[in-house]
């Protein structure tokens, strides 16, 4: 992608401890938002808050009623997310464990 920029993606439980952590490329904040929210909508059950970070600010944190609404993404950024996604379930985090985020994988592989 060009004209992208990194953005890291952590995400913690109730006792503020970190249980995942996945970077990725958006095209912008905005488009980095959705797809950060979209994630955290898919594995909310494992996690308390998610922040979004880029060039070491914090973007934005989600947390709460974030994780109950779903935010949507088309096209490329849906790829992305669907790329994060499987990178968390493939990882060593606690997140990994997400029923709702192995639910939405399963669904996407129909």
């Amino acid at each position: 992608m060009t004209g992208t920029h990194g953005y890291q993606l952590y995400f913690t439980d109730h006792g503020a401890r970190l249980v995942g952590h996945q970077r990725f490329r958006a095209e912008s904040d905005l488009q980095a938002l959705r797809l950060a929210g979209a994630v955290f909508h898919a594995c909310h059950d494992e996690c308390e808050a998610a922040e979004l970070w880029r060039n070491g600010e914090r973007v934005v944190r989600l947390n709460g009623v974030d994780g109950d609404r779903p935010f949507w993404v088309t096209g490329s950024a849906a790829d992305v997310a669907a790329e994060v996604e499987e990178g968390l379930a493939n990882s060593r985090w606690s997140i990994a464990r997400s029923r709702r985020l192995l639910a939405t994988l399963a669904k996407r592989s129909g």
